[in-house]
């Protein structure tokens, strides 16, 4: 069963980049000091767990409308990917945690293509799905080149 998204969620989504952009440009762009920089860095870290914790949270929420085989794997996949975030937070400096952020944000889509295939997701979000992890990829590209 697919599930039609409000013409809304698209706005956020792209609303949902412009802080991987912006802090990215921050980090590459910006004659910040280093107290700055550190902060800019922190923020981007921590923006990049949440939205991709966020994300593999819908796809605990997707479990009731895809069969048995499907939704053990959205159970599983949606904590480790979550897991694998936070580890990369507590754990890792800032440029291995961005690296393992991008891996996550790659794997969070090609989950949502599995949902597309068993009709659970709709075409049109999952473009915008595409274009949105580029732009996030963009931007974490940015920031470990700074």
């Amino acid at each position: 069963m697919t599930r039609r998204a409000t013409p809304l969620v698209p706005w956020l989504m792209y609303l949902g980049g412009l802080p991987f952009v912006g802090l990215a440009l921050g980090l590459a762009l910006g004659p910040f000091g280093r107290e700055a920089q550190a902060l800019m860095q922190e923020a981007l870290q921590g923006y990049a767990f949440i939205i991709g914790a966020f994300m593999a949270g819908t796809h605990w929420g997707q479990r009731d409308s895809v069969t048995e085989a499907l939704r053990l794997f959205l159970l599983v996949s949606s904590n480790v990917l979550a897991l694998a975030l936070w580890a990369g937070l507590v754990l890792l400096a800032f440029k291995p945690a961005l690296a393992l952020s991008g891996g996550v944000f790659l794997l969070l889509l090609a989950v949502d293509y599995r949902l597309l295939r068993a009709g659970a997701l709709e075409a049109g979000y999952f473009g915008h799905r595409v274009r949105i992890t580029l732009v996030v990829l963009a931007g974490l590209a940015l920031a470990l080149w700074a």
